[in-house]
């Protein structure tokens, strides 16, 4: 990344380095202006593969950040199924329960309401700033974190 940055500066060193001494060398005033414009066209040309370059790092960070959360989300999906069968089968079972268990149990399901309330929060944050990003780009923005939509809490059991 490092030797294609210094390549790209390089590079612009040199076109500028051309933009100066070519006009000198063309005779007619057609010619420079061609040169001119010739020049403007690979400056835009620059920027766009800056820009292309900066959406490919974002997409990426994005896409990272994504499978970060979409593992998150299957470890906590696993975790709420464990917690919920073992329930069911001391619940089956008729066994006896610890009181520091039930204790755990209780702190257990208030985070998780908690956790609904905050993904629910998030998710009208979110929205909200879509919607004003959109209204000033004119146009209809995605509204980020569609996979972070909260689920029901589970019925206590």
């Amino acid at each position: 990344m490092l030797a294609l940055e210094q390549r790209c500066r390089e590079l612009r060193a040199r076109g500028r380095r051309l933009e100066q001494t070519l006009p000198r060398r063309v005779s007619s005033e057609q010619q420079r202006e061609a040169l001119g414009l010739l020049c403007r066209v690979h400056e835009l040309e620059l920027k766009n593969a800056e820009m292309q370059s900066q959406a490919l790092l974002r997409d990426g960070a994005l896409r990272h950040r994504r499978e970060a959360l979409r593992r998150l989300e299957q470890r906590r999906s696993l975790c709420e199924e464990i917690i919920r069968a073992q329930r069911q089968l001391i619940q089956d079972c008729n066994l006896a329960v610890p009181q520091h268990l039930k204790e755990l149990y209780e702190v257990y399901l208030r985070e998780q309401e908690e956790g609904n309330l905050e993904r629910a929060t998030m998710m009208d944050r979110l929205a909200s700033r879509a919607l004003q990003v959109g209204a000033r780009a004119g146009q209809c923005a995605p509204v980020l974190g569609a996979g972070l939509m909260p689920r029901a809490a589970p019925a206590s059991k």
